[in-house]
């Protein structure tokens, strides 16, 4: 068989087919690379967010925590107050009936003596009317001095109350 000019026969087919080979492998292991540090990229990348967003969602648990606990602690702080004003206003009512009681108790003792020494019908009448006037008189003072006192326990608790509402969480 007669060659042609350029061909060496089955060698060069031989070594062609294996040139075309390697070049392919090279060619398979470069987009293998490629593949790979795409992959390694998006990898890295996606890590890198779902860190950020971690991050992230703590510090916001963190500063709802934190935002939680100030109130929490105000709260407390409020009702502590609250209850402070509501014992010094129960004291206060305490001492005004303890101040009726006793001057209610003078009073009668003087009334007494005013009814032993009336002499006549019209005496008796008199110091009955004049000691019922005085206790009904004390004790609308006494009365009014509690109302007074407790619209004010009432106002501060209130306002001791409220107080902690009124903070606007972020």
């Amino acid at each position: 068989m007669a060659r042609r000019p350029g061909e060496n026969g089955p060698t060069t087919a031989i070594n062609q087919a294996a040139d075309e080979g390697a070049k392919m492998g090279e060619r398979t292991v470069d987009a293998a690379t490629t593949a790979a540090q795409a992959g390694v990229r998006s990898v890295s990348e996606t890590a890198a967010q779902t860190a950020g967003q971690a991050r992230r969602s703590i510090e916001q648990l963190s500063a709802e925590g934190e935002a939680a606990a100030r109130r929490s602690q105000q709260t407390l702080a409020a009702a502590t107050d609250a209850g402070g004003a509501m014992m010094q206003g129960a004291q206060e009512i305490s001492q005004a009936w303890m101040d009726l009681a006793q001057t209610r108790m003078q009073h009668m003792a003087e009334g007494m003596r005013a009814l032993a020494a009336c002499r006549t019908p019209a005496d008796l009448i008199k110091a009955q009317s004049q000691l019922l006037q005085e206790a009904m008189e004390q004790m609308a003072d006494t009365n009014r001095r509690v109302t007074d006192v407790s619209m004010r326990v009432m106002q501060e608790v209130s306002g001791k109350v409220s107080a902690p509402l009124k903070v606007k969480p972020r």
